[in-house]
Order: C-alpha cells, then structure tokens, then sequence
C-alpha cells in the first residue's frame, strides 16, 4: 500500500521536473524537493487562506493569495526552465513578502506570522544554495532587528488581528511553519534514503564487480602462470631440436634462437634475441636482407610474382639456398617457415626451422656426376658399335630391296647385325647376344 502510494507521488512529482535536470542525480533530487515544495507550500497557504477568510482577516487573505498566485504560476514555469536557484529563490521570496507584508500589518515583533519566517532560512539552504541561504538568513535576521528597534524606541505597528484570535493565530502559525519544516524536512530525508539507498546499490554492484575482476584477474595470473610454463616448456623442447630453429614476432624482432641456430651460425641466442631489421639474414649473406621467415604471411601471389623456388605446402613455405660461405663451409640448406596467429587469428609472428642437407647433396652431386662419366662412356661405346656396323652404302652395293629395324633398349643394343662378301656370296649376320643393353654389348 504503502509502496504503491510512493511510486503514484513519485509518479506525480517527475512530471513538473524538467527533463534536463533527470539527466543529473544531484539536480534532480533537488528538483524533487523544490516541486514538493510547491504543493507543500500550496497547501498551507490555502488552509491558512481559509483560516484568515473565517476571522474576516483581510489582509492577512489578500497577501497570502498573493503568495498562492506567485507559486502557482512559479510551479507552471519551472518545468521549462529548470533553472533551481532562480526558482527556489522565487519560492523563498513568495512566501517573505506575503510574512513581510502580514508582519508590518498585524504587530510587527509581536505579530503571528513570525514562526514562518523561520522556515525562509531554512528553504533558501535545501531549495536554492548556499549562497542563498545565507542571504536569505540574514535577510530575516535583519528584519526582526529592525523590527526590534522599532518595538524597543515605542513604535507601534497596527494589529489586523483581535485579541480574541491572536493567540489561536499564533498557535495555528506556530503548528504550520513546524508542519511546513517537518514535511520538507521528512522529503529532505526520503530523498537522501533514496539517494543513500542507491548509493548502496551502486556500492554494491561496484563491490561484486570488483570481487569477479579478482577473480577475473586472478584466473588470468593462472593462465599466464600456465602460459609461461608451457612457452618455458615449448622453448626447451624447441631449444633442444636437432635442427636450427628461430622466432620472430610480428615486428621482425628475434624472440627465440635455439642452440642448434647458434652452432650453424656462430651466433649466441643472447647476442641475437631481441634485434631486428634482419639481424638474423647476416649470419647467412653477410647483410640485411629479408629471407623465408619474412615471407610467411605473405599472400601467394606475391610469393609468385616475386620469388622463384619458393613452395607453399598448406601453410608451410619451404625453399633450397645455397650459402656459400657459413662460418667458411659452404652449406646447402633447406627452410621451412609458418606464420603464428592468435586466437583471434591476429598475426603475431613466425617461426623457421632449417634443414642442412649439404652431405645429401655432395653425394647427389657426386652421384650425378658418375652418372655422366659413365653416360658419356656409353655414348662413346654406342660410337664404336656403330662404326663396326655394315654401312647403308655397302649394302646397296649388295641388296635391292631391304630395311634395317633395329632398337636398342638402352644407348647401345645387345644384339647386332654383320656382313661380308665371300666368293661372290653375301654372308648376313643377324646375331642376338646374351643379355641386353649394356651388358649385352
């Protein structure tokens, strides 16, 4: 019930703030306050109205329908503006010149009115400022000294209220400026719970945020704990590779030179790591030069337009070179290089293992080069054999009508054909050796 009745007052008083001031939890709680204030100060003028009304007070009715116009008219113009200090102070001011006005009319010192302007002092802090509030506090302080003086050198003010009724008025000014102070002051004190009560709530999410961001935080020092574990673990592992294996990160500096690297090239990892501009090309061409770790990101169409023998194997490029001068041992080497991403798939660097195959090569070459000798013996024995065959001239001499087929499997052929001439008779020969080829010849 009573929830319902708060949300319905809230409700009501959120339409008369303007919407600039919603945007701010300061102004608008002291817009709460000062719209409150309005209808507080409503009511009691009317029934203060009504009670002067009844005792023919005229006066007294005239001012304070003066101050009901000014707030109501003060209570339309606000939510355009939105202005609190110009407004409160319009407020304040309504209401001390309808106790001004009262005060000189009914007594002065002595008049009924007076309680109320305790509450002046007291609105110009909560609806205006400071600066307000001390003006208007000395504004009211001011009055009754002068009122004061007046009353102690013998002036006497009229009195518009008859003796019958005075202290009835007094009582009833007494009761209502207190009624009037406990109402802003209970709407002082809900909007400061609210506000407190809010406050707590932010606290409190700010709290469990800050506990999950431990937690948060907390996890993400495990998982770096981890990650470092396993980088230490993956670097020994890779440290330990037979093959020479280096790493560098998206910006081309050396993060990883393992022992093998340093043993081909002569270059320690702690000389090494941490440079870049092609630090780790010199070891291998004697200047900086981009080589296959820098291409492994690389499109394959660059790759195409601008390399040859390079081969992509997936995400894999792998490349032949030849060094001829690697610590003073020409080497043949084999390069394999990748590209490293996140999981994000963010670029972050690229890793290239070297393979040297120069003793498989020396014996390849070797191999090739026996090849050709005896190649070249074969072609030259092929050279004989034909020479020892009868020639085409020859036989004409002999033969009409005839056709050699012969074909050999290899450069030379196991079998062979032969002539001569005896007595007047043509020998041919047409013999089918053991074996074929070369070994046939």
């Amino acid at each position: 019930m009573l929830r319902t009745i708060e949300e319905k007052y809230n409700i009501f008083i959120d339409k008369f703030i303007p919407q600039k001031n919603k945007d701010s939890e300061d102004l608008y709680y002291q817009s709460f306050l000062l719209v409150s204030a309005h209808f507080f100060s409503l009511l009691f003028l009317f029934l203060f109205m009504l009670l002067h009304y009844s005792l023919n007070n005229n006066t007294e009715t005239y001012a304070l329908s003066i101050s009901f116009i000014v707030f109501c008219i003060s209570l339309i113009l606000y939510p355009s503006s939105g202005n609190n200090i110009i407004f409160g102070n319009l407020v304040i001011f309504g209401g001390f010149v309808s106790f001004f006005i009262i005060a000189i009319t009914d007594g002065g010192l002595h008049s009924q009115i007076l309680p109320w302007f305790t509450a002046i002092s007291v609105t110009g802090f909560l609806f205006a400022n400071k600066i307000s509030g001390y003006i208007w506090t000395l504004i009211t302080i001011t009055m009754l000294t002068v009122f004061s003086i007046l009353s102690f050198i013998g002036y006497s003010f009229s009195v518009s209220i008859s003796e019958q009724y005075r202290a009835y008025s007094i009582a009833a000014s007494t009761i209502g400026s207190s009624g009037y102070l406990v109402l802003i002051v209970l709407s002082y004190e809900y909007l400061s719970n609210k506000k407190n009560k809010k406050l707590k709530k932010v606290l409190q999410i700010s709290r469990e945020r800050q506990e999950e961001l431990l937690q948060q935080q907390e996890e993400i020092t495990a998982q770096r704990e981890m990650l470092e574990e396993s980088g230490r673990q993956l670097g020994i592992i890779l440290d330990s590779l037979p093959d020479p294996t280096f790493m560098i990160n998206n910006n081309g500096i050396v993060t990883f030179w393992n022992k093998a690297m340093a043993e081909i090239t002569g270059v320690e990892a702690d000389d090494i790591l941490g440079k870049g501009n092609y630090a780790y090309s010199i070891p291998f061409y004697g200047t900086e030069r981009p080589i296959l770790i820098d291409l492994a990101d690389m499109p394959d169409q660059y790759l195409s337009e601008n390399y040859s023998g390079i081969h992509r194997l997936k995400n894999i490029l792998q490349a032949e070179t030849y060094v001829p001068n690697l610590r003073g041992v020409e080497r043949y080497l084999v390069g394999r290089a990748t590209a490293l991403h996140d999981d994000n798939g963010n670029h972050t660097g690229s890793i290239e293992i070297i393979h040297d195959i120069t003793i498989r090569r020396k014996i390849q070459d070797k191999i090739e080069k026996q090849n050709k000798n005896i190649d070249d013996s074969i072609h030259y024995a092929k050279r004989i054999q034909k020479a020892v065959f009868p020639t085409i001239n020859n036989l004409d001499n002999y033969l009409k009508d005839f056709f050699i087929f012969l074909k050999p499997r290899d450069i030379v052929s196991g079998d062979f054909y032969w002539t001569i001439e005896h007595n007047n008779k043509l020998f041919v020969v047409a013999a089918d050796c053991t074996g074929h080829g070369v070994p046939g010849a």
